[in-house]
């Protein structure tokens, strides 16, 4: 009995080290996820802060508030976001003269000088310390600025398939160094406009296609068109003192020299069925989110993006380990949240199935082409060259 007493003990310790395994492997693999879905949420805490005529400045982003800012409820101790109410003003002087000439056609102004009832901001720098200050009070947010901070993704993402708390979630992990920030704008002259700075330029280059080494952009978005306004796109501090700048693809995360797709379009009409392996070389020491691009080009319009772009159905490793992702309907891409961190000049093998409904345009008949023909398969960079080892399956029609 003794004997079989020992086991059992054993047994149930042996089972109890798995379990902790497991759940501690599981903690890991989805604490990413689980970070992204707090800043997806954005929820004010209580927390606030009283402002007079305070200035707060991003590069070429000058902002002056009078009025209370409400802070995000910290995510592993850190605040990533606030919302404004009062009076306030934004400014912002071209240096370059394509800058001013921008600004004049859009505005006909030199300058960009607006004025504001709202604000909405998120950011990884060092922005709330700056609101707070010793100025941070207990109070309960209005329900305009609780709406203001739950509906900023969702319109973000439908104006511009900007994925906000992924950028901001790519920035966090990433330690995006000088941070992030933005700034959404409403209730002035000009109504709802948008003012960022993104110093790794990955969102002006992979939203808006801007890619002259421009890190600061304001925009609008047009109901009427369907699109947005860029007023301006700018070069950040450093890059002015510098004198050159900095391209997008220096921040790239990883490098891809070999892409393997096998495309079936047996089912031209209805479906698009991607499965591709991505050789991918990690170009810094731990990396554990790699932003890839997709869909850029398909319209708001009868939500062409949101319903008939190319969706992710799967990732994974090569040894089969999945690959957690985001990918808002409405994004122009989307983002791979690794299992662990990849050291620099690590090899890895990535697979990814994806899948369109109604991805390809139909013209008379058996005629089929990609609704946006550059960007319906999945890529991270700008300016990064890789090669391409594809197998199309296909129907073919013989006379």
């Amino acid at each position: 009995m003794k004997g079989i007493s020992v086991c059992i003990r054993l047994s149930v310790v042996f089972l109890l080290m798995i379990w902790t395994i497991t759940a501690q492997a599981f903690s890991e693999e989805s604490l990413l996820l689980g970070q992204y879905r707090q800043l997806r949420a954005f929820e004010l805490d209580g927390q606030a802060a009283k402002l007079e005529n305070f200035q707060i400045k991003h590069d070429s982003i000058n902002i002056t508030l009078t009025g209370t800012v409400f802070f995000a409820k910290p995510i592993a101790g850190k605040v990533y976001g606030a919302v404004f109410i009062g009076t306030g003003r934004v400014r912002s002087e071209p240096v370059m003269i394509f800058e001013r000439e921008s600004i004049q056609r859009f505005l006909k102004s030199d300058v960009i000088d607006e004025n504001f009832k709202k604000a909405v901001f998120r950011f990884t720098d060092d922005t709330y310390e700056l609101l707070a200050g010793n100025n941070v009070s207990q109070t309960v947010a209005p329900s305009d600025a609780k709406n203001l901070a739950s509906e900023l993704d969702q319109r973000i993402l439908h104006d511009t398939g900007l994925n906000l708390s992924a950028r901001m979630l790519l920035a966090i992990v990433g330690n995006d160094t000088p941070g992030f920030f933005f700034a959404q704008f409403d209730g002035g002259d000009r109504g709802r406009f948008v003012s960022l700075i993104d110093h790794q330029a990955r969102v002006p280059s992979s939203i808006f296609d801007i890619n002259g080494g421009e890190k600061g952009l304001f925009l609008k978005y047009q109901d009427e068109l369907l699109g947005y306004d860029i007023w301006t796109a700018f070069y950040d501090q450093e890059d002015m003192k510098r004198g050159t700048a900095v391209y997008s693809d220096a921040f790239d995360i990883v490098s891809v020299p070999l892409y393997r797709m096998e495309i079936d379009l047996t089912k031209p009409g209805d479906l698009v069925r991607i499965e591709s392996e991505l050789e991918t070389v990690a170009l810094k020491d731990g990396v554990r989110i790699i932003p890839m691009q997709l869909n850029e080009g398909l319209s708001v319009y009868e939500n062409e993006r949101q319903k008939k772009g190319m969706r992710v159905l799967s990732a994974s490793l090569k040894d089969g380990t999945p690959v957690e992702f985001v990918q808002d309907p409405m994004e122009t891409g989307f983002s791979l949240l690794l299992p662990s961190a990849l050291k620099r000049e690590e090899h890895t093998v990535i697979k990814i199935k994806l899948e369109g409904k109604d991805a390809l345009w139909t013209w008379g008949y058996g005629y089929h082409f990609p609704r946006s023909t550059t960007t319906w398969y999945p890529r991270h960079g700008y300016l990064a060259r890789s090669r391409y080892a594809t197998i199309t399956r296909g129907i073919v029609w013989l006379p």
